[in-house]
């Protein structure tokens, strides 16, 4: 990592909906149809806080990136299933292939999350999660991350 550059991550937390009723993502049932509505979505272990904590712990601002100042917002989308395990995920939108990586890397090792449910049934649901990679100049020999909620 260049010596001059500072790194932060910023992360949001957007269930950004795959249907145009539904404010909480696209979800199917055990037959495989598409359910626009959710009565509790999923949640990840400890609330929204827990995941920004796990996101700014877990994540490695890749080396080459850093050095070259290479910023932006990737989109994972995922879908957590009736386990709530993260299943398939994917970049929806690239930054860079070594950020790319990372992004995925994080929400590869999620831990498992509580399913969403459509009444008293579990179902799987799909996620799109932002993540901000940005660098910033400052003395060389202070490191932060942040963890802001709000949209890059």
């Amino acid at each position: 990592m260049n010596a001059k550059a500072l790194t932060a991550l910023i992360c949001s937390w957007s269930i950004i909906h795959l249907s145009c009723n539904s404010n909480l993502g696209s979800h199917f049932n055990n037959n495989s149809k598409l359910i626009n509505q959710l009565t509790h979505p999923p949640e990840f272990p400890g609330g929204i806080d827990s995941l920004y904590h796990y996101l700014s712990c877990e994540t490695k601002y890749p080396e080459l990136e850093s050095d070259n100042d290479i910023m932006g917002r990737v989109l994972v989308q995922f879908m957590i299933d009736e386990n709530g395990e993260v299943q398939n995920p994917e970049i929806i939108r690239s930054v860079s292939p070594g950020i790319d990586r990372e992004a995925l890397r994080i929400v590869t090792n999620m831990p498992r999350w509580k399913p969403g449910f459509f009444y008293n049934t579990p179902t799987r649901v799909y996620y799109i999660q932002p993540i901000v990679f940005k660098t910033y100049y400052t003395h060389p020999d202070t490191i932060r991350k942040e963890v802001v909620d709000s949209m890059y």
